[in-house]
């Protein structure tokens, strides 16, 4: 079982599959590990990469646009998880003639300033920004992006959702104002089939982790919802031979449903249920933020709120 992750996971895949033991694969959801040759690979608590951005580029088509959203910069770290996600948002994005993309740089993970990237994207004069980096980087950028004074129409960073309690620590409230991100399972009241609610889990959580020491993220969803899917497919597979255990693991797809969402798998073992539509979070009070749902339709509590330049 892998480590979180597309860098982490990225290790796991070659030595799962030349000793051909089924790699279950936590959140390493880079599109490179997935491929028709390779059996030993399952993603369990993650939609792949490719499949993430969608909502965003939809939601800049059809809702976006009519409030003036036509110039979009993309910053990406150049790892397999925000590398796959900006390719499949760069693509989605030109399949629309109404939108253009004015800025698209690829920088080191490990960054940790970006005073002059910043810089250089406000000189692009974009309606929409898309920051695609890990929770470090989604830090520093907006650490940086309020040192600036700079303000944009759509600002959207990933880890502001998946992590939204550490980085609100390091940022702020008032840095994630207005913010939009992913909504994970952690703030959806799916109605799962197998194992505790998301409110049932989070008062699990809380108690063994009392004091908000250990923060209440996409990593205690996806740690959980691997180990449902893990004893459910125990459960039914006929032996422990590791084919046999990836057939099991296929056994679930569209009929398992956690506080994730719906468990579904393509050909590859790649994950396509538990999907993250677009959130944006407001201000709750004088040093919170709430994360609202705004896209899709089927999903939204709330419209969207635009910055002013």
């Amino acid at each position: 079982m892998s480590d979180s992750g597309s860098v982490l996971t990225a290790v796991s895949v070659p030595i799962a599959r030349e000793h051909k033991m089924l790699l279950l694969n936590t959140t390493g959801t880079g599109a490179p590990f997935f491929t028709k040759d390779n059996p030993y690979i399952v993603l369990l608590a993650d939609p792949v990469s490719t499949v993430w951005p969608k909502y965003i580029a939809d939601f800049i088509k059809d809702q976006g646009v009519a409030n003036g959203i036509k110039r979009v910069a993309i910053l990406y770290s150049t790892n397999d998880f925000t590398n796959t996600q900006a390719n499949a948002l760069r693509g989605f994005l030109k399949q629309s003639d109404k939108v253009e993309i004015v800025f698209d740089q690829g920088v080191p993970t490990s960054t940790s300033n970006y005073n002059v990237l910043i810089g250089n994207i406000a000189a692009a004069k974009p309606d929409a920004v898309i920051e695609l980096g890990y929770v470090g980087n989604d830090i520093a950028f907006l650490r940086n992006l309020q040192d600036s004074g700079e303000q944009f129409p759509f600002l959207f960073t990933i880890y502001s959702g998946l992590e939204k309690e550490e980085v609100q620590k390091n940022v702020g409230a008032s840095g994630l104002a207005n913010v939009f991100t992913y909504v994970t399972g952690a703030y959806i009241d799916y109605k799962p089939t197998t194992g505790m609610t998301n409110e049932e889990y989070r008062k699990v959580w809380e108690a063994t982790y009392p004091g908000g020491h250990v923060e209440y993220g996409i990593n205690a969803i996806a740690g959980y919802m691997s180990g449902l899917v893990i004893e459910s497919a125990l459960a039914v597979t006929d032996s422990m031979d590791q084919l046999a255990l990836r057939k099991a693991i296929f056994s679930l797809s569209g009929k398992l449903r956690t506080l994730d969402g719906p468990f579904e798998l393509d050909d590859m073992g790649g994950q396509i249920g538990e999907i993250t539509p677009l959130g944006q979070f407001v201000a709750d009070g004088k040093d919170n933020v709430k994360l609202n749902t705004i896209y899709p339709p089927a999903f939204a509590n709330a419209k969207p709120v635009f910055e002013t330049k």
